[in-house]
């Protein structure tokens, strides 16, 4: 699924449920990941670790592109802490 939009700040909470609601009923989706690089809201971040949502934002990209694997910098998200 692809969905091209541009936000100007932080990826809302509004935004990550939308996508949620329709990743894997209407596309089928086998994981859901959502990138923006303006970031996201506490709240989206919150709903998304609820959601098993990987967000991916501009440190992620980073640590992809400085050679970490993408599946790694994505699971990151959801290791207990």
């Amino acid at each position: 699924m692809r969905d091209d939009k541009q936000y100007s700040g932080a990826v809302g909470s509004e935004a990550v449920q939308r996508y949620n609601g329709t990743a894997v009923p209407e596309h089928h989706a086998k994981a859901a990941v959502i990138v923006a690089l303006n970031g996201f809201t506490r709240a989206a971040t919150d709903f998304a670790q609820r959601h098993e949502i990987a967000l991916v934002g501009r440190a992620e990209l980073k640590r992809w592109a400085h050679g970490k694997h993408l599946y790694a910098v994505v699971s990151e998200q959801h290791s207990p802490s």
